[in-house]
């Protein structure tokens, strides 16, 4: 009798345990509105596009700041050039992902 109600107890706190965590222990859904990848928002950066090898750089002097930027295409044409650039910053790789660059006035 002891081991029948020690392995209806198990049964019951397995069960439990799967309601909490869900199926085969997959956590519950995310909540509505939260994405995956959220995106950073859009920054406007100015500085001057400098060449570096085969890619560019946006040197802000007025931060004391350098970032590399992601399409050097686009930045070439601006080579040497004082610019807005907006775009998201992967700050960990200090890279800007250019959206828009324009000659700055």
């Amino acid at each position: 009798m002891k081991k029948m109600l020690v392995v209806v107890f198990l049964i019951g706190v397995s069960i439990a345990a799967i309601g909490t965590l869900g199926v085969a222990g997959m956590s519950a859904p995310p909540p509505a509105g939260w994405q995956a990848n959220q995106q950073a928002e859009a920054q406007t950066f100015t500085g001057t596009i400098m060449k570096a090898g085969d890619s560019f750089t946006l040197s802000d002097s007025e931060h004391r700041a350098s970032y590399k930027l992601d399409d050097a295409q686009k930045a070439s044409r601006f080579e040497g050039k004082k610019v807005k650039v907006t775009g998201t910053l992967d700050a960990q790789n200090r890279t800007i992902r250019i959206q828009t660059i324009e000659e700055a006035s």
